[in-house]
């Protein structure tokens, strides 16, 4: 789980798929692009004749003549066999295979002796031969010189001829038949020499031309004789089931040798890759953190110069000059993308791996009988270097691993403070719009008790007339009324009776207007104030809830971690806590990012925002 987790933390780094993956593109780009540049070289360099071969389909396997005499005779006995063989190959890329096709030119002696009169020799062709060119058979006169005779038939399946044998006092007779023929064939050559019965002596002479290599398998018989590309087989009456074969690889030649280095490229691509990485890791170089497929499939593309340009070359030029060449073109590249990508001395430590890398598989390819050991040598140059640095390699391994430990921790910290910070920011926000709500509120309450207490005052301002015109009203009445009463009224004038009537009925009305007034107004001034008295009681209210949600939500502005009530620094990070200050003369609270301010602040002298009082 560690692991994969560092896997998918790591922003870089080269991986094995990715090698694999440069793997199969060097190898397709060389198997298709090797292909066609090698069918070019063929195509110009094959000879004509040996063209004519490319359509031949199988190996050739030629089988000795079989003769029979007349019925109520003994068969005839083959008395000695001379055959030669000229094959003239040269190696055909077919498809994406390389095979070695050839003409074969044979021409093969044969004595015969028959005890009847008549005698029927038949000399098969090789199956399946599509083309014989150059078909003869031919008998030995007395005279020494060689005559086709009467009788003969030739078809795709082998040469037959019938004739009268000549016998001298009834001994019997023996002949001597040449055939030869040229056709194609491809990889190897088989001849059955007896068809398992006995043989007389018998000599096979097989000469190579533009072949590299001749092999000879383990179950066919082996020649007596071999001097460079002749091979001969002598023997005196064999009987034997084994034939003779040589088999013809085309793995030797240049353009087998070209073939199998651009075939090779990919295993070097794996090496190289597979040893760059190791050092890279070994030397915790920073480079390898970013290092991706695009460098590495241009730093494959570099090396596996070196084998497109040595297959090119070694068609034409000695081996050794070839591969000087082909060093002289790859390397510098190679070295100067690899110190581009690192630096100048992780580029000269690379040198060594890229010549070991380039050197076991050209080895293997231009060496087949050494490759194993080529092979041997590779697996334990490996081994050894592998020995020598496992331990600096395992204790960087290690040490980075715990540094990529590390950084995901200290990321999942940061992140894990982020999201305290953002969570913090959520419910500072939402407090912060529920205290924009109770302000709105307060400020709309504020407002009607601003109107209502502007109406009491104007009520208040009427209070003192009306209540002054009110009491002489009263005044009037009640004098109006004493009068009335007493029986001095008598000695009153009627008409002035009459006008205090007057006035009296004339002032009620205004007596009862003004009362109605001075009602409606003081409940007008006993509502507002109560009004008052409530907004005041609620904006109270929201402070004291906003404040003790604060003391008892509160977070360090530093970073984000809650604070205890009793704490004076954060447990996060250290940081002082936010000083909080109450205002004696209007109650507000004010407070200070302590964190933020110089050690002697509170020996400063500090006023609150609201009224200008003192804070302590």
């Amino acid at each position: 789980m560690l692991r994969s987790s560092i896997r998918r933390a790591e922003a870089g780094g080269f991986t094995l798929i990715e090698l694999l993956v440069v793997v199969a593109i060097i190898g397709g780009i060389f198997t298709v692009a090797g292909t066609v540049l090698l069918s070019r070289l063929q195509s110009a360099n094959s000879d004509g004749d040996v063209v004519a071969a490319m359509e031949a389909a199988r190996p050739l396997s030629q089988s000795a003549p079989v003769a029979s005499a007349g019925e109520g005779y003994a068969p005839p006995t083959l008395l000695a066999s001379d055959v030669r063989v000229d094959l003239t190959g040269e190696p055909v890329l077919d498809g994406y295979q390389l095979r070695t096709h050839y003409l074969a030119r044979f021409s093969g002696t044969f004595r015969v002796r028959s005890e009847g009169p008549t005698l029927t020799l038949r000399f098969p062709f090789p199956p399946d031969t599509r083309e014989i060119r150059d078909v003869s058979l031919s008998l030995l006169g007395e005279d020494g010189e060689l005559y086709e005779p009467e009788g003969i038939r030739y078809d795709l399946s082998g040469v037959t001829w019938t004739g009268a044998t000549e016998s001298a006092g009834g001994a019997p007779t023996a002949l001597t038949v040449v055939v030869n023929y040229t056709t194609a064939g491809r990889d190897a050559f088989v001849y059955d020499i007896s068809g398992g019965d006995r043989t007389g002596d018998v000599s096979v002479t097989l000469t190579v031309d533009g072949v590299e290599q001749v092999v000879v398998p383990g179950d066919a018989l082996q020649p007596t004789e071999r001097e460079d590309d002749l091979l001969r087989w002598r023997y005196g009456s064999l009987i034997t089931t084994s034939p003779i074969a040589v088999e013809l690889p085309a793995g030797a030649s240049p353009l087998g040798r070209s073939l199998t280095l651009l075939r090779v490229a990919g295993v070097g691509v794996m090496l190289f890759g597979a040893g760059f990485w190791y050092m890279g890791q070994r030397r915790r170089h920073e480079a390898m953190a970013t290092f991706r497929l695009g460098h590495f499939l241009l730093l494959a593309l570099n090396y596996s110069l070196f084998y497109a340009a040595l297959a090119v070359l070694s068609y034409w030029l000695p081996l050794a000059l070839s591969i000087a060449a082909a060093a002289l073109l790859s390397l510098p590249l190679l070295l100067l993308h690899v110190s581009r990508i690192t630096d100048r001395r992780f580029a000269l430590r690379v040198t060594p791996l890229a010549m070991v890398t380039l050197a076991a598989p050209v080895a293997a390819a231009v060496l087949p009988d050494q490759r194993v050991l080529a092979v041997l040598a590779l697996v334990v140059v490996s081994l050894g270097w592998l020995t020598l640095t496992w331990r600096s390699w395992w204790d960087a391994w290690v040490e980075r691993e715990a540094e990529t430990i590390r950084a995901i921790r200290q990321r999942a910290d940061v992140a894990r403070q982020e999201e305290r910070r953002r969570e913090t920011a959520a419910k500072a926000e939402a407090a912060l719009a529920v205290l924009r709500q109770s302000t709105e509120a307060s400020g709309v309450a504020l407002g009607a008790a601003r109107l209502a207490l502007e109406e009491c005052h104007r009520a208040e301002a009427l209070r003192g007339p009306v209540a002054r015109a009110v009491a002489r009203l009263e005044r009037v009445l009640q004098d109006n009324r004493e009068a009335a009463k007493s029986d001095a009224a008598s000695e009153v004038e009627e008409p002035a009776l009459n006008n205090l009537r007057l006035a009296r009925e004339r002032a009620a009305p205004l007596v009862d207007h003004r009362r109605g007034v001075l009602t409606s107004a003081t409940a007008a001034l006993e509502k507002m104030e109560a009004t008052l008295e409530s907004a005041e009681a609620a904006a109270a209210m929201e402070t004291a809830e906003h404040n003790e949600h604060n003391q008892h939500n509160q977070h360090c502005p530093a970073c984000g971690h809650g604070l205890a009530e009793d704490a004076r620094f954060c447990g996060g990070c250290g940081a002082a806590h936010p000083a909080a200050l109450g205002c004696g003369g209007c109650g507000d609270v004010t407070v200070l990012p302590a964190h933020l301010l110089r050690s002697k602040w509170r020996s400063a002298e500090l006023h609150c925002g609201g009224c200008g009082a003192g804070l302590s």
